[in-house]
Formats: structure tokens, C-alpha cells, sequence
């Protein structure tokens, strides 16, 4: 297993793509020039979307700030 900490700010570069088979979305985080990738299966993605929902409830003042 591989562990990265990536910091995702109000400036930070997100770009969604689909991969060529049409079976995955990866999600850029970052410039071209230094970026990771979360390469995403429906299931996964769907994952994804719900532990941001949690995030987001962990931190009422930042929803307030949007």
C-alpha cells in the first residue's frame, strides 16, 4: 500500500477525465507538471461522492463558507 497526502485548496487545479475503455473516470488533483490521480469505478466513485458528504458534515463552518 502506498500512502499520500495531497492538500486540495480553493486554487488547486481538478480535472475529471474518462479513461479510454469508458469503465473508469480518473480525477486529476494538481497541475500537469506535479498532479496524482484516483482512478474511480462506478462503485468507487460513488464512495467517493458519499465519505465527502461525511467530510463535509465533520466541518459545519467551512459549508457555512461556501
Amino acid at each position: 500500500m502506498i500512502s499520500v497526502n495531497v492538500h486540495i485548496g480553493a486554487e488547486t487545479p481538478l480535472q475529471a477525465h474518462r479513461t479510454s475503455s469508458g469503465d473508469r473516470v480518473w480525477l486529476e488533483i494538481g497541475a500537469a507538471d506535479g498532479s496524482v490521480a484516483l482512478f474511480l469505478d462506478r462503485a468507487g466513485l460513488a464512495r467517493l461522492i458519499d465519505t465527502l458528504g461525511d467530510a463535509n458534515e465533520l466541518l459545519p463552518s467551512l459549508r457555512a463558507a461556501v
